[in-house]
């Protein structure tokens, strides 16, 4: 009859000295004879304290805990064992105590540390056949043999004499601990399969749940491991029916095949569970060379990541996860979770376009705490082992508002200056440089406003070109974007295009300094303490949705070390203000996509060269949330923008948080900057008029006497240009104080004659022509500015022939290094004309 316990009978056990073990202790010498009282003779050294073994006891993993205590992150900390914490004896369900007694000790309770009448019967049967094929150690024997490297088994077994050293340490084991303290030790220290040590690891690894979860099944295969760990299934399963069968729970047998079967997939939930932040684990322990459990702050200006590290006592508040050692960081599981279901969700929906990778970052806009970070998109990826957060890649056209904010700041630009986009090209030394629209697309005079809300790319060389490249990349720099390692030159005008290398971390928290009011602090990926938040009736005061847990209250960007003013709030305002106009995003996104939340935000989309990267960074009063789309590898992805392909997850994450941590108002226009109606108008048949600003390329003339005047200071000289059609509609523009406009005159010129001009290609361009690509791909496009009369083109004196539209030219058919283009109308009367320069043109040598 198999001895079956439940818990309280184990503790009570444990908590007195029953008959038949006192009984069991004076008999034990009498019954062994000269024996024993030989093995007396010999003084072994005192066991162990139970207490000291128990402390001694060091998990093999971590845990990374979000802000709120919730597990985020298995660390492995012990290469060469899995091991949980300590797992108290009533904490073990009474299945596995039963299935364990029954397996290795049915009378643990009656006898004094060795069962002789076990002993007896193996001595027997070993002498029947001839060789040792059982053994007799009983749970006391197994647990003294751990703390005497004299007594370890060899791989022929112990000797004779181990083994009487053996029964004394255990009967010493006996005398100095309880019953109930060598059951727990024996549980937290047996191997059960492979590398899993202790009863907390194996329950958890092999079926999911913590100790006390166990059933009866479940528990007969954990003690049929424990003879043979590394036994093939068929004879766990055999060994784990014989446990059942002896007690009474036979029927049971068919269920076990179930229960191991259960092994891989409860390793795939752990998995799916326990590894939501690797890259934050990763990094934060490299940050703190290895230190665990740890709690990392992190400063990333001018290049120096700075990390201090803290121990951390908190532990998750989970039956499982509470055995672990842990580090608290800021993120937010439910945040965390959000950002990766919407990386899954988006990229599954981009199979067919070559996007496998992605990353989202969100960062408190307060306190800089980092509530989500998300570095790649795991199993969807064929690098999922990269962190993208922190990979360089090219920004697109993420960086403009930065170049607009610059000239905001110097009072050169103003959210109503009119920017030129038609074609034009910078002279760079030795050569021009050539811009050229997201679609190839222009629309002439555009303000600063719909320039910068929809992308436009001429517009923002135009602008990069007025407030300087090496200010903007000082700026740039001061910002957090360590990546830009290259002098303002090696960047040039492209700058304003995203050719410059950056992170999305970086790039995320230099848009989180525009959502501050210019002002650029760290990031920090330890919480807050309690002391550092602002009282709940203040936060409230500050936002129009209060959660009570919310990650940090609006307050200003702390104070102190690493903080950098970009610009003034003045500036930051207008910034925002312009990104978070739908309106003026029109013209290139139109009113219907994923940019447009429930609530307000602003926000930017960037595209890289060949759709390589893409990005979509924004934020609300509470957070900025970036978000990149891409591959690891750095191929091109196909057809794949940044609203397409990062504008989706982007808008989830945001909605997520909006949801968790509410939105917001947005901040209160600042005293420095001013409101005014401006008004766009047509040119009448004397010149136009208009009543803003002009930055086009024309002269410079006195705004008061529309006259020539070039000793004007900048501040009373505007640029102006012909305007054949209606600009933008008229609305209520903003301002920074001294800046607003005055009512002013456009002299304009002739439409008729400001349409007929070669407008693509521009004047002394310079073109290369690849050998990789096929010379059918290779083709420029002649483009006149009058859409409404046949304009005929000549090459190199060879007639192309007319049309209303625009004609391609194959580069391959020049047969000289400078080509001229002429413009004719349909009776060959020369309406303009340019040279262009073609590089590399094999035909060139031929002719």
């Amino acid at each position: 009859m198999i001895h079956s316990v439940d818990r309280r009978s184990v503790v009570g056990a444990a908590r007195r000295e029953s008959p038949v073990r006192e009984h069991s202790r004076q008999a034990a010498p009498t019954a062994v004879g000269f024996v024993a009282c030989a093995i007396s003779a010999f003084a072994l050294a005192a066991p162990p304290t139970f207490d000291s073994i128990k402390s001694n006891n060091t998990p093999s993993d971590t845990y990374l805990l979000d802000r709120n205590q919730q597990p985020l992150q298995r660390i492995r900390i012990d290469k060469t064992v899995r091991r949980s914490a300590w797992v108290s004896l009533d904490e073990v369900s009474p299945a596995l105590i039963d299935a364990v007694l029954a397996s290795e000790d049915k009378r643990f309770f009656d006898h004094g540390g060795v069962d002789l009448r076990a002993a007896a019967s193996a001595a027997i049967s070993n002498f029947a056949a001839g060789k040792a094929q059982r053994g007799a150690s009983s749970i006391s024997m197994q647990v003294a043999a751990t703390f005497d490297k004299s007594l370890a088994r060899g791989s022929d077994g112990r000797s004779v004499t181990q083994k009487f050293d053996q029964a004394q340490a255990a009967w010493e084991l006996e005398r100095a601990w309880s019953k109930q303290q060598i059951l727990e030790t024996y549980l937290n220290t047996i191997f059960f399969r492979g590398e899993l040590q202790g009863i907390g690891a194996a329950s958890e690894q092999l079926f999911g749940k913590s100790a006390h979860g166990l059933n009866a099944i479940e528990s007969a295969v954990l003690a049929a491991l424990i003879r043979a760990p590394q036994a093939q299934r068929a004879l766990v399963e055999r060994r784990a029916c014989e446990l059942l069968q002896g007690q009474s729970r036979g029927e049971d047998c068919p269920r076990i095949a179930y229960a191991i079967d259960k092994w891989g997939s409860a390793a795939a939930l752990r998995g799916e569970h326990d590894n939501l932040a690797p890259h934050v684990a990763k990094y934060l322990s490299a940050a703190s060379g290895g230190a665990t459990p740890f709690v990392v702050s992190l400063s990333n200006h001018n290049g120096a990541h700075q990390a201090s590290v803290h121990g951390s006592t908190s532990s998750p508040r989970t039956e499982t996860h509470s055995r672990l050692a842990a580090g608290t960081t800021s993120l937010d599981r439910d945040l965390q979770i959000a950002a990766r279901d919407a990386i899954n969700k988006h990229l599954q929906a981009l199979a067919g376009r070559n996007a496998q990778d992605a990353a989202v970052v969100v960062i408190d806009n307060a306190t800089g705490e980092v509530l989500a970070y998300v570095g790649s998109s795991g199993r969807l990826s064929q690098a999922g082992e990269v962190d993208a957060a922190r990979a360089p890649r090219q920004a697109g056209s993420t960086l403009k508002p930065f170049i607009y904010a610059l000239g905001f700041e110097k009072n050169l630009l103003t959210p109503a200056t009119l920017l030129d986009d038609s074609p034009f090209s910078v002279d760079v030394g030795g050569g021009a440089y050539t811009p050229q629209n997201y679609a190839n697309e222009y629309i002439g005079p555009v303000s600063v406003r719909t320039a910068l809300a929809s992308s436009l790319n001429v517009p923002a060389i135009r602008a990069l070109t007025i407030v300087g490249v090496a200010p903007t990349h000082a700026m740039l720099k001061r910002a957090g974007l360590t990546t830009l390692v290259n002098d303002p030159d090696h960047y040039g005008f492209s700058l304003a295009l995203g050719s410059a290398d950056v992170t999305l971390t970086e790039l995320t928290n230099a848009y989180r300094a525009i959502a501050n009011g210019g002002v650029a602090t760290p990031i920090r990926f330890s919480p807050l303490p309690p002391g550092g938040r602002v009282r709940e009736r203040e936060y409230a005061l500050q936002s129009n949705v209060h959660k009570a847990h919310s990650p940090s209250p609006l307050t200003p960007p702390p104070r102190g070390e690493g903080e950098r003013r970009l610009f003034s709030e003045s500036t930051a305002w207008l910034i925002t203000h312009i990104l978070a106009d739908r309106g003026a995003r029109y013209v290139t996104f139109g009113f219907d996509n994923p940019l447009a939340l429930s609530h307000w935000a602003a926000v930017k989309t960037g595209t890289s060269k060949d759709m390589r990267d893409n990005w979509t960074i924004g934020f609300n009063t509470r957070v900025t949330v970036g978000v990149w789309v891409g591959n690891a590898s750095g191929t091109p992805m196909h057809n794949v923008t940044g609203v397409s392909g990062a504008g989706p997850i982007w808008s989830d994450v945001m909605e997520a948080a909006a949801r968790k941590y509410g939105t917001g108002r947005p901040a209160a226009m600042p005293a420095n900057v001013v409101k005014r109606h401006i008004e766009f108008a047509s040119p009448s048949p004397r010149g136009g008029g208009v009543r803003g600003e002009g930055a086009c390329d024309a002269a410079s003339i006195d705004c008061a006497a529309n006259s020539l005047s070039p000793t004007l200071p900048p501040r009373g000289r505007e640029k102006r240009v012909a305007l054949s059609e209606l600009i933008e509609p008229s609305r209520d523009e903003y301002f920074i104080r001294g800046t607003e406009p005055q009512s002013l005159l456009i002299a304009a010129r002739q439409a008729s004659s400001s349409g007929a001009r070669i407008v693509s290609p521009t004047d002394g361009t310079i073109i290369a022509i690849d050998p990789d690509i096929p010379d059918a791909h290779q083709r420029i496009t002649l483009k006149s500015g009058d859409t409404q009369h046949a304009n005929c083109w000549e090459v190199s004196g060879e007639s192309l022939g007319c049309s209303e539209t625009s004609i391609a030219w194959p580069l391959r058919s020049a047969t000289t290094d400078v080509v001229n283009i002429r413009l004719l109308d349909k009776n060959g009367e020369e309406r303009d004309r340019i040279a262009i320069t073609i590089r590399g043109n094999a035909n060139v040598a031929k002719h």
